[in-house]
């Protein structure tokens, strides 16, 4: 995710380089501001998924932590946040059809693996 945010940053740097041909696009401002938009929603999503994962590993994989059934729902939790962002922006968070399989969620975490 930090990578498709770069990537929006270097878009709009190399737009706003180009702001001295204006005359040539008058549509440049316009892409501009686009460009600013993408870039904060991808440093948004980016921001979301690493507090998502980092919670993952710390509070419901970690050896030591809450109960099964506490860890159940933190789980049920964080995967129903991570199907919300990619509904909501299939195209930038890379899992159509590879991260959220259909079906994974309703076999998550057997109680062998705590």
């Amino acid at each position: 995710m930090a990578g498709i945010a770069k990537g929006a940053r270097s878009r709009r740097k190399k737009l706003q380089a180009m702001s001295g041909k204006a005359r040539q696009d008058p549509n440049l401002a316009d892409r501009i501001a686009l460009a600013g938009q993408t870039e904060a929603g991808a440093h948004a999503l980016a921001g979301d998924i690493r507090t998502l994962t980092a919670e993952l590993g710390h509070d419901v994989l970690a050896l030591a932590g809450p109960s099964l059934n506490i860890r159940k729902e933190m789980f049920d939790f964080i995967v129903a946040e991570m199907k919300r962002r990619e509904a909501d922006d299939r195209p930038r968070t890379g899992m159509a059809g590879t991260g959220c399989a259909p079906g994974w969620a309703e076999n998550s975490m057997p109680s062998s693996t705590l």
